[in-house]
């Protein structure tokens, strides 16, 4: 059976269930949240800095505190804040609606994760896309990662899932930033257990189950950890979640498999399904500008010697980034500005008769 036709079985089964359920796991109440920083892990490295900006799809259930809390049960330090109004759009953050912008400049941010609505539609994707691209102009300037936090769409709209993270990523891939697939996630597990309640009372806003189940998805992929590692136990919004360890274990695994249909920083295996790529592709590096470290994907369909190297303006390599035999698959690599000086450089994909240069700045 094919991903698509599974997937509309899913939609099929997610209609019939929500027809017989009728009640959920509560609702926090909808109302505007203030920047606000939570307490970060305790750990020995330094936190990950997180900003979110969003709307109360943000701010329900306290999405920051949750990622925050997840991270401290897998030993990894995060530092969240959040700007964020009740049904705000991108647009609103930069067009002076909040102090987004000047919270960004503060710098010292590791991800800036963005998030408005739905955005199904194609001319939504249209100011989807712009917003992410003049955010992504302020975030780069402080050395941040652009990272956008796909939703969901409402549950009478169950069949617009596809076009909602169809725009998320388009937005992500605009920018080379990282796809935080939270909504795609939510199918995954319903394949599992359609009767998961995730919609709240207003048919639209996350249950604090729901809330969990993103905060895992974008934990995996901030920090790379593997979710199924974490405890059975669910804390959101500072409160543990009186549901069954099994429950708790088919969401981590859910988040799982999900971000395994992407490329996950760190992970070098090909998606879960096995999918492979049809075509060898180099990606640009995220962020860029950058200081003090970037990361770069590439894509192999077959295995064979590869070689990515690091050019300056004079045509000089400076560093071998990998030179080895590799399988087919999906690659994400790191590179540190270490000795290198500021200035534009070039890094240049060799695989087979396949040769790709791409243009980064390194900003100290």
């Amino acid at each position: 059976m094919s991903f698509a036709t599974h997937r509309s079985m899913v939609l099929l089964l997610l209609c019939l269930a929500f027809t017989l359920r009728t009640t959920g796991l509560g609702m926090i109440p909808d109302e505007h949240s203030r920047p606000q920083n939570v307490p970060t892990a305790t750990s020995g490295d330094p936190p990950l800095r997180v900003l979110f900006i969003g709307n109360s799809l943000t701010y329900t259930n306290d999405l920051p505190g949750t990622l925050t809390a997840i991270g401290t049960l897998g030993n990894h330090a995060l530092s969240c804040a959040s700007v964020t109004g009740p049904g705000f759009a991108l647009t609103d953050h930069l067009d002076g609606g909040s102090d987004a912008v000047d919270v960004i400049r503060q710098g010292n941010w590791t991800y800036v994760i963005l998030q408005q609505g739905p955005s199904s539609l194609p001319e939504s994707r249209v100011i989807l896309v712009d917003a992410t691209i003049r955010f992504n102009v302020e975030i780069w300037a402080v050395g941040a990662s652009t990272a956008l936090y796909m939703v969901w769409p409402d549950k009478s709209r169950l069949a617009f899932f596809d076009a909602v993270r169809d725009n998320y990523k388009a937005a992500a891939d605009t920018v080379g930033g990282i796809f935080l697939p939270a909504g795609e996630a939510w199918l995954t597990a319903w394949a599992s257990d359609p009767s998961l309640a995730f919609y709240g009372a207003d048919d639209f806003h996350p249950t604090p189950l729901a809330t969990f189940l993103v905060a895992l998805v974008i934990y995996e992929r901030l920090t790379g950890a593997d979710a199924r590692d974490l405890p059975p136990i669910a804390v959101v919004a500072g409160d543990t979640l009186a549901i069954s360890s099994e429950t708790v274990r088919l969401l981590q695994a859910a988040a799982h498999t999900t971000n395994g249909r992407y490329t996950i920083a760190g992970v070098k295996d090909p998606p879960i399904g096995g999918d492979l790529p049809s075509i060898f592709a180099l990606r640009q590096n995220s962020p860029n500008p950058w200081n003090p470290s970037t990361t770069i994907r590439y894509e192999l369909p077959h295995a064979g010697r590869v070689r990515l190297a690091l050019f300056n303006l004079l045509g000089e390599q400076v560093r071998t980034i990998v030179d080895a035999d590799e399988t087919a698959g999906y690659y994400t690599v790191g590179v540190n500005a270490d000795a290198l000086p500021s200035g534009v450089y070039f890094y240049s994909l060799s695989a087979g008769a396949f040769r790709e240069v791409k243009k980064m700045l390194l900003m100290k």
